[in-house]
């Protein structure tokens, strides 16, 4: 389930030096999670009864659990080293992070061999070791390994048998306590994102049951279509564009590209773009948090131009390869997605949102311009300087690459 026999360094090796004694380092990775990591983790808009929970819950798991305490610590020296180039920090990180590895790994032997069970320390450690890959810098080789670990131990944790995800009503309600609704969106969260990250060559592809699972779980939060009615703490899109964009990425991988199956999305899309658009218009997406919706469902209907007009003339290989070089003028969505960056351009608290990462990334692939292309890398830069979110990193060096080939 999560990475075993990952060749990491050996953590005592490391013996980094640090900026302090080591209990005191510590005491502040801790505040640094309180105060700028966890709040990261979440969207801005998130409620802050479920966020004071949630975050009171760590702390408490922290106190209790050595593995717990040291994934948090190792995302949050990880973090701080990005923020501050101080690498100190970082090789603290992969130290902590080699020691939960080990741990993770032997508990995962005892559960095989019948020797102890899973339970929420687990889990949660766990969770916070994919959030160390995802949120460093670096390729993250080990994130889905993490992402499926986590997936089956919620799977045991809720007793959902067979490789079905099919659950009782009971099985259900005794999964809606704050920190079960953070952890089913978390993991289905970071497993869509696996799945999206790559659209024209898919490494990765979020189970469709526990998908279908989790929208259940969360329907009393999730509201089905609706844009202006998201309550969610992690996954801040409707299901159905979630639904939208992981079609249209398994469309591009499939071996019978069915036109009727196209017609289907853009009509689905279009619904998707009439309804973000009018809410713009009428002043509902204004806030801070909703302007990435606007972002999502231009960089999907961008996505979904591209893929059409791809399949029509060749087998769709690589993002790259799809995307035309050369334009006599930006698409629509990427005018309306620019005016909406350069709006945000000196806006510290919109960069903050991790939500806008995978957007910025299509549209990185449809700006032609200079100009456009400076905005692109200008926001990049904000949102790295800003969150320390190795996501943003590595799309940042992934367009680099392709603008320098232009």
């Amino acid at each position: 389930m999560v990475a075993r026999g990952m060749t990491l360094r050996q953590s005592h090796s490391l013996a980094p030096s640090l900026p302090g004694p080591l209990v005191e380092v510590e005491l502040s990775l801790i505040r640094h999670f309180e105060l700028v990591q966890f709040p990261a983790f979440l969207l801005p808009g998130v409620s802050a009864d479920l966020f004071d929970e949630c975050k009171h819950r760590y702390l408490v798991m922290a106190s209790r659990s050595h593995d717990v305490s040291k994934s948090i610590i190792a995302c949050c020296a990880s973090n701080k080293s990005s923020l501050t180039q101080d690498t100190r920090f970082a090789q603290l990180g992969l130290r902590y992070y080699a020691d939960v590895i080990t741990s993770i790994n032997g508990a995962l032997s005892e559960i095989a061999m019948g020797a102890r069970e899973s339970d929420d320390f687990l889990l949660v450690t766990v969770i916070f070791a994919y959030l160390y890959e995802l949120w460093s810098p670096g390729q993250a080789h080990h994130a889905a390994d993490h992402v499926n670990g986590a997936i089956q131990l919620f799977k045991m944790r809720h007793k959902v048998d067979g490789p079905r995800w099919i659950s009782t009503e009971e099985q259900l309600r005794s999964a809606t306590s704050p920190m079960d609704r953070l952890i089913a969106e978390s993991i289905l969260y970071q497993s869509l994102m696996l799945s999206l990250r790559n659209p024209f060559t898919p490494t990765y592809r979020t189970n469709p049951d526990f998908f279908a699972w989790t929208e259940i779980l969360l329907q009393d939060w999730w509201a089905g279509n609706t844009f202006e009615d998201q309550n969610t703490a992690v996954l801040g899109l409707p299901p159905q564009l979630y639904h939208i964009i992981l079609e249209t990425v398994d469309f591009c991988s499939s071996a019978k590209q069915s036109n009727t199956e196209l017609v289907r999305l853009y009509r689905e899309m279009r619904v998707c773009e009439d309804c973000v658009l009018r809410l713009r218009t009428e002043g509902a997406l204004l806030q801070i948090h909703n302007e990435p919706l606007l972002l999502y469902v231009l960089a999907a209907s961008l996505l979904l131009d591209w893929v059409s007009e791809a399949s029509k003339r060749s087998p769709l290989t690589s993002l790259y390869s799809v995307v035309p070089p050369t334009q006599a003028a930006p698409r629509w969505q990427v005018t309306k997605a620019l005016l909406v960056l350069r709006s945000h351009l000196s806006n510290e608290k919109w960069s903050m949102c991790f939500l806008g990462s995978w957007p910025m990334l299509i549209l990185g692939y449809g700006v032609q311009s200079h100009g456009d292309i400076r905005t692109v890398k200008e926001v990049l830069s904000r949102m790295w300087r800003t969150t320390g979110y190795g996501e943003v990193q590595r799309i940042s060096e992934e367009l680099d690459q392709l603008w320098s080939q232009r």
